[in-house]
C-alpha cells in the first residue's frame, strides 16, 4: 500500500469501513491522494536543484571563514550545512 493510501485511511477511516456518507467520504478520500501525489511532485528534487546544491558545497569548500571549522565537522553537521544555505537560497 502506498504512504498516500495510508495516510488516506489513517485520516478517513469511515471510508475504509464503508460507514458515512458514500459521496463525501469518496471525495475526500481521493481527494487527500491526488493532493498527496500533487504534494511529492511540488518537493521533488530537480536537476537544478541539485546544481545549486553543489554550487553550496562549492562554496562552503571555498569559505575561508569555513576552513577551521570543516576539519571539525561531522558529516552530519557538514549536510546540515549544505541543507540550511541551500534553503537560504532557495526562500531568496
Amino acid at each position: 500500500m502506498s504512504k498516500a493510501k495510508e495516510r488516506a485511511q489513517a485520516v478517513y477511516p469511515a471510508w475504509r469501513n464503508g460507514i458515512g456518507d458514500e459521496f463525501n467520504s469518496n471525495s475526500a478520500y481521493y481527494g487527500f491522494i491526488e493532493g498527496y501525489h500533487q504534494a511529492e511532485k511540488d518537493l521533488e528534487l530537480t536537476w537544478e536543484d541539485i546544481a545549486d546544491i553543489l554550487d553550496v558545497t562549492d562554496v562552503i569548500a571555498n569559505d575561508d571563514s569555513m576552513e577551521e571549522r570543516l576539519k571539525t565537522m561531522s558529516e552530519e553537521e557538514y549536510c546540515q550545512e549544505v541543507l540550511k544555505r541551500f534553503k537560504g537560497q532557495k526562500g531568496e
